[in-house]
């Protein structure tokens, strides 16, 4: 959702879990050959897992994005996101305040391996390599030994000139190769595509489906993000849109329905229907004392008439780094519909973050919070 190509792009991203055909067989078994000496000293159980595994990918694809930009050489510039997806873990080019701004989550692509690896092309939108398809692949699996030689947990897939230089990305031929094996749908469109071999079991569809409505239901009202799920191959996509998010929450939970309901409304809201309230660099409480009596007495009959609540806030933040500044925040309130849990919901750059919730279950409304 950071790297849309233009604001107001719609972000597509696609799951698929294909299987390599028989015939293709020994090309999977190529890309992986070098890797597997290190999966039986690292991790000899697995190599047993990938033994009998049947060979698929989980491929995982975003388009309307603008790829992974960048210096794709040099292991020193912070501000590649090509450099810090491949050769980087805990480091991103992102700033506070846009979704991954840690590095860390990318380690869950190679977890989802039983192989430990992943495979990834992606095509840049502008730049001197713009359209111009890149791969690279990445292991990540305890330090271990193999041919009486050292290895650190990461390790690069693609080409290197010479023991000790940079590895770089494989070009137009290996993607294509690697495309059509995995079957990726990515053609020219800018964005990055990547496949995942020997997905862990522990990858379960009906899970993905909850997790992304349940994440990134504000994206998807916005229709900002569509999302769709093919659970094999050749499959018909299951696509999560806004109306599709709509019609299948109540596959999450029945008070799930109503908060989307809630949030749908929220985000529709002009500016004429909010309340601003004022920042301050000391005592942040909002209290009855930040408004007069007439608008406390407006403001409960608002409520116990259901209506929905809207307020704009300058809260005053003291950044890790940088200037300490008043940084807008949204803020809407409802009385929760009978016998509908109240909770509290905070998105931030898109994203729900559950883990902030604070009062659910405790009072009879629905709270959201944007940041």
């Amino acid at each position: 959702l950071d790297a849309q190509v233009d604001e107001g792009t719609q972000v597509r991203v696609r799951f698929a879990l294909n299987e390599v055909p028989e015939a293709k067989r020994a090309i999977f078994d190529r890309y992986l050959s070098k890797l597997n000496p290190h999966i039986v000293a690292a991790k000899p159980a697995l190599a047993k897992v990938c033994a009998a595994a049947k060979p698929q990918f989980l491929v995982i694809e975003d388009f309307g994005t603008k790829g992974l930009m960048g210096d794709t050489v040099s292991n020193r510039d912070t501000k590649s996101g090509f450099s810090n997806f491949w050769r980087h873990v805990g480091k991103t080019e992102k700033g506070s305040g846009r979704g991954g701004a840690f590095g860390i989550g990318k380690v869950v692509v190679p977890m989802s391996s039983s192989a430990c690896a992943f495979f990834g092309v992606t095509i840049r939108h502008e730049g001197p390599d713009s359209g111009i398809p890149l791969m690279m692949g990445q292991s990540m699996l305890p330090q271990r030994t193999v041919g009486g030689l050292e290895y650190e947990p990461f390790v690069l897939y693609g080409q290197q000139a010479a023991p000790g230089k940079a590895v770089l990305p494989l070009r137009a031929k290996e993607c294509d190769e690697l495309s059509k094996l995995a079957g990726l749908s990515r053609d020219k469109e800018p964005g990055t595509s990547i496949a995942i071999p020997y997905p862990s079991d522990k990858v379960v569809w009906e899970q993905v489906f909850t997790a992304v409505m349940k994440h990134y239901y504000l994206p998807i009202l916005s229709e900002d993000l569509v999302v769709e799920y093919v659970k094999e191959s050749g499959g018909v996509p299951v696509v999560i849109d806004k109306k599709g998010l709509i019609e299948n929450a109540s596959k999450v939970s029945s008070d799930f329905t109503h908060q989307v309901k809630f949030v749908q409304e929220a985000i529709t809201k002009p500016d004429a229907s909010f309340v601003t309230i004022s920042g301050k660099d000391t005592n942040q409480e909002i209290t009855a004392a930040r408004f007069t009596e007439a608008e406390l007495q407006d403001l409960r009959k608002r409520y116990s008439d259901n209506n929905l609540l809207c307020f704009k806030l300058q809260v005053y933040v003291r950044p890790k780094a940088g200037e300490a500044a008043f940084f807008p925040l949204k803020l809407f309130i409802r009385k929760a519909p009978d016998g509908v849990e109240g909770a509290d919901l905070y998105v931030r750059s898109g994203i729900s973050v559950y883990s902030n919730a604070t009062y659910k279950g405790q009072r009879a409304s629905l709270a959201l919070e944007l940041v």
